[in-house]
């Protein structure tokens, strides 16, 4: 992920990400949850959730 995202990731003590994606009558729904963490890891610092729906 830090290759992919660059190396300002490296500072980050946690980063967490879910995806979900079910079809509903023929469209696809596609969720994700994304978390991440600078000083503690049990603090969630950012969070984003993203909805995206495809026919």
């Amino acid at each position: 992920m830090i290759e992919h995202c660059g190396p300002k990731l490296t500072r980050l003590r946690r980063v967490h990400t879910v995806s979900l994606t079910r079809i509903v009558n023929n469209i696809l729904a596609d969720h994700e949850l994304g978390q991440s963490c600078n000083e503690d890891s049990d603090v969630v610092d950012r969070s984003f959730h993203v909805i995206a729906s495809y026919k």
